[in-house]
């Protein structure tokens, strides 16, 4: 193709449809290999030809296409490229121009990966604007941008305004199963924060029943989702519950890749520990099992919060067993932990 490219280049000017054919295509090739820098060449000798010309539009689009080469290496560079094609096609088409909804969206999903999440809700929050001007409720990338938007909001904690975008995303949703289990997940949480337990548990059996639907319910998100579920149960004390989904939840661990799921796979036999010990039949043996088993795993996690809350729960289970050595054991290791540099 390279070689094609220099015939066309001696016969063809540079922004020939046929040459750009040829470039886009050995772009995509080098993009696949990830040899970045060769794949963004072609489109730098277009941008100069371009602003040679004065056209601006085409100026705006080879700065984006830049941009999208950028992001795998060079977030700043990308987000420079970006910039300065937005600002000319804002300057140059009509709100809701599917270049300034592709530009506005890329600029949020590179402040998303930077951990900027106030700029890019406020990224997302602007295509959505410019895409509603243009486009149906129902268009795939009116639900996306909703799930977006909700999900980011729950990691800054704004779960008011994320249950504001999840419930008007999820209502517009059904004929994209992919983004509707976003909303489903982050819905559920955000019912379970709330003490909705009842709202949530709909919420949640209708993610793990499209979950099954598409032949994925060994997964670590349908575990995730029944230890959630098994969680509510223990906030209402429906102990007989939680304990079922618990270990519904670790069956499905167990036969995921071990370091894949650590840390939920720790906590569920902690509180599964709990269930047993707690049950109107329990089980004391199963509970220190459990509760044993649920410690091993969390020790070998790199997270000093998590392996202190496994600690205490030992400590506070042997104290109410009355085993005082083993208690002794757990309140050592809980000591040389905080108090290690």
């Amino acid at each position: 193709m390279e070689k094609a490219l220099a015939y066309f280049y001696k016969i063809y000017p540079v922004t020939h449809p046929v040459t750009l054919d040829v470039i886009n295509i050995i772009s995509n090739a080098y993009i696949k290999i990830e040899n970045f820098e060769n794949a963004r060449l072609p489109y730098e000798k277009l941008l100069q030809e371009y602003q040679k010309r004065n056209d601006q539009a085409e100026v705006a689009s080879t700065l984006l296409k830049i941009g999208e080469i950028y992001y795998y290496t060079n977030l700043k560079q990308a987000r420079s490229s970006i910039m300065k094609a937005l600002k000319i096609f804002a300057e140059t088409f009509e709100a809701g121009h599917e270049d300034i909804i592709k530009a506005l969206m890329m600029l949020g999903e590179i402040d998303e990966n930077i951990g900027n999440y106030p700029r890019a809700v406020n990224y997302y929050q602007k295509a959505l604007g410019q895409i509603l001007t243009s486009r149906q409720n129902t268009d795939a990338i009116v639900v996306y941008t909703y799930a977006k938007i909700g999900m980011i909001l729950i990691k800054m904690d704004k779960l008011a305004e994320a249950k504001s975008y999840l419930e008007e995303g999820l209502a517009l949703s059904e004929n994209f199963p992919n983004i509707r289990l976003q909303f489903l997940y982050g819905l559920g949480k955000i019912y379970s924060f709330e003490k909705n337990y009842d709202a949530a548990f709909v919420i949640f059996r209708e993610f793990l029943q499209r979950l099954e639907a598409s032949g994925h319910k060994y997964c670590k998100s349908y575990a995730n989702t029944l230890q959630a579920i098994a969680f509510n149960d223990l906030e209402q004390q429906k102990l007989n519950e939680a304990l079922k989904h618990y270990c519904e939840a670790l069956s499905i661990y167990e036969k995921l890749v071990s370091t894949s799921c650590r840390e939920e796979k720790g906590l569920a036999y902690i509180r599964l520990g709990y269930c047993y010990e707690h049950i109107e039949e329990k089980d004391l043996k199963k509970a220190e099992q459990s509760y044993e088993k649920g410690f091993r795993i969390l020790d070998k996690v790199n997270d000093t919060g998590l392996l202190e809350e496994a600690l205490a729960a030992m400590i506070d289970f042997y104290n109410r067993t009355n085993q005082p050595k083993k208690r002794k054991i757990y309140k050592d290791k809980l000591v040389k932990l905080q108090t290690r540099d």
